[in-house]
């Protein structure tokens, strides 16, 4: 039974020992032991935040830099800036509201664009009045020029000249 123990104890202390001698060679902060400090954080942190920053500005000034759709199709409104002469050549259901500026409205001789707000059918040449909705009943060529700077809100489909 001495015998037994002393094997069992022998065993015990070389197990220890190997273990001691794995916890020993292991460096912190190598890859078999990785230590992050604070300072690393900070470090990670500030390098990511300064991305972050530079990311968003490049994004801004390039969307600045972007210009205006000149067709397109919304399912919600979009507000456009029309320059002054521009033309606006709306679809079919194509809803619109004149925010600002002033214009006309140039028809077929199938009719004119449907004002809402006053229940009048505006004809060829008649003047777009402001905050009124107004309707495109075909795609037949109907719509706006701009006799000044103006601002739409336009729900549907558009083609600007």
């Amino acid at each position: 039974m001495q015998k037994k123990t002393m094997i069992w104890l022998g065993s015990l202390t070389a197990a220890a020992v190997f273990c001691g001698a794995l916890a020993v060679s292991a460096q912190p902060g190598d890859n078999s032991d990785p230590v992050v400090t604070k300072s690393y954080i900070d470090q990670v942190v500030s390098e990511l935040r300064s991305y972050v920053d530079s990311s968003v500005q490049n994004t801004s000034s390039s969307s600045q830099a972007e210009t205006p759709p000149t067709s397109g199709v919304s399912s919600t409104y979009q507000v456009l800036e029309i320059a002054q002469g521009q033309k606006v050549t709306l679809g079919e259901g194509t809803e619109f509201i004149l925010r600002g500026g002033k214009g006309t409205i140039f028809s077929t001789p199938e009719g004119g664009i449907a004002d809402t707000t006053a229940g009048e059918d505006l004809a060829d040449g008649s003047a777009v009045p402001l905050n009124h909705l107004l309707i495109v009943p075909r795609n037949d060529g109907r719509g706006f020029v701009a006799e000044e700077d103006s601002f739409l809100m336009i729900r549907g489909s558009y083609q600007i000249q």
